[in-house]
């Protein structure tokens, strides 16, 4: 949906009019929601809800510097939570078409004591360590070199809406299938306006609107039903 069609649909279930419940209030209310909704489900997101920068691997290096426009673009400065949303994968061979994914773990700085952290990271479960705010660190260290062969994503922000002229659906960076749970929200917050005459259904709105977004992230979590995966699994055992 359209932003100005997510507002409208919560103000007609809801009954709420526009002396109730202003339009640059009702903006201000799809922002809110949508950056907290999104919070929440941004580690789920994959494709295009992703930002996503390539770095070059070289045989024996497994330090990389990333450069200013990535560190701030959200990616070290980011609400989410460095550890749930950046995904990492790195390709293993020359050939491979495809990132294996890696876990991600967030140091304030490294120590100079590689050893220690690669002691910590089994051979077969490679790991990138983000350093500080400029750099990633990989083990095991990469024993060739491929161009592109580490990738990094993570969730695009939430631009704020504040006029029609931002009224398309792209604007909404929450998924199409998560629209519904931002009209019920929305409800929720335009009941609470009218907190005198409407306390019941407000909080009743709270209850359903909070049963939706559940169902919502557990059908993420159980289904991906987000766009397109970010990284192909290795089934290269199976040939």
């Amino acid at each position: 949906m359209i932003p100005s069609a997510i507002i409208n649909n919560a103000r007609l279930e809801s009954g709420t009019t526009i002396d109730i419940v202003t339009a640059n209030q009702a903006w201000t209310l799809l922002n809110d929601i949508e950056k907290d909704f999104w919070r929440d489900i941004s580690n789920q997101s994959t494709g295009d809800k992703m930002n996503q920068f390539n770095i070059n691997t070289v045989a024996w290096t497994g330090t990389y510097t990333l450069p200013q426009s990535v560190t701030a673009s959200t990616l070290l400065t980011s609400t989410f939570g460095i550890n749930q949303s950046v995904k990492v994968g790195i390709k293993l061979k020359a050939t491979d078409t495809y990132y294996t994914p890696i876990t991600v773990k967030y140091v304030e700085w490294f120590l100079n004591l590689p050893d220690y952290y690669a002691t910590q990271t089994p051979i077969a479960s490679p790991t990138a360590y983000l350093v500080g705010s400029d750099s990633i660190v990989v083990f095991p260290t990469p024993t060739v070199s491929i161009t592109a062969g580490l990738q990094l994503m993570w969730p695009k922000a939430v631009v704020n809406k504040t006029s029609s002229t931002e009224d398309v659906e792209w604007m909404v960076i929450v998924p199409a299938d998560c629209h519904p749970v931002i009209v019920e929200w929305l409800k929720w917050k335009f009941y609470a306006n009218m907190w005198i005459n409407f306390k019941d259904a407000a909080l009743q709105q709270k209850q359903i609107y909070e049963a939706e977004k559940l169902r919502v992230i557990n059908q993420m979590m159980n289904k991906n039903i987000l766009s397109d995966e970010a990284f192909v699994p290795d089934l290269s055992f199976l040939a």
